[in-house]
């Protein structure tokens, strides 16, 4: 949607398309987050044409969201089992996402830094570049998670890990896969209690053509 559109008041076939998949889990109490380039918009004033509209949801939610929405008479697909599928009305789509595409990161602050466990050195990371692209909006971040941050990074500090894991594949599925292929470090997506399928990897890597 245009910045022009949107001040206009005018709406459009993508706009209805999206108001009736909310009105639908709406109906269904069916919770969901909206994301993506449309809440960019509202939040900074950029927007930018775009056929995606992105709806957070909960894991548990996400087969029952797909398969009602089909029934609407929407195309509704798992294009990515382990993280999102995608519903469609012509041209335009709804990504149906519950989690990242490293399969973590389900956002909430009241639970971040538990849902985050192990892997909050990518949550501090990502708190410290966006007070620095928007130093505006720094004090949106809660000091409390910060410090606890701040404290577990000194805390971590005094010693290194020896065992040759790469976690770089949980924050991109290419950069790193020279690491795993050529260089003998693991792949951190295979371990843990989050971790992915190998077929769901092989999947999500083939798509990066």
């Amino acid at each position: 949607m245009s910045a022009e559109a949107t001040n206009s008041g005018e709406t459009c076939p993508s706009d209805n398309f999206y108001r009736e998949a909310m009105e639908v889990l709406q109906k269904e109490r069916i919770p969901f987050l909206t994301g993506g380039a449309y809440a960019f918009g509202v939040y900074t004033g950029i927007h930018r044409n775009t056929k995606d509209f992105d709806l957070f949801l909960r894991r548990d939610d996400f087969d029952r969201a797909l398969e009602i929405l089909g029934r609407r008479g929407f195309e509704s697909e798992k294009t990515f089992p382990h993280w999102l599928g995608k519903v469609k009305s012509g041209e335009n789509c709804i990504d149906l996402i519950y989690r990242a595409g490293n399969g973590l990161c389900e956002v909430d602050w009241k639970h971040l830094l538990k849902r985050f466990g192990s892997h909050w050195r990518v949550l501090l990371s990502h708190i410290v570049l966006f007070g620095y692209i928007y130093p505006s909006e720094r004090g949106r971040i809660p000091c409390a998670i910060i410090d606890e941050l701040l404290q577990r990074w000194r805390d971590e500090s005094s010693f290194s890990a020896t065992d040759r894991v790469c976690q770089g594949t949980l924050l991109s599925r290419e950069q790193y896969l020279p690491d795993i292929y050529e260089r003998g470090f693991r792949d951190a997506r295979l371990e843990g209690p989050d971790r992915l399928a190998p077929n769901d990897i092989e999947h999500w890597t083939d798509a990066i053509g």
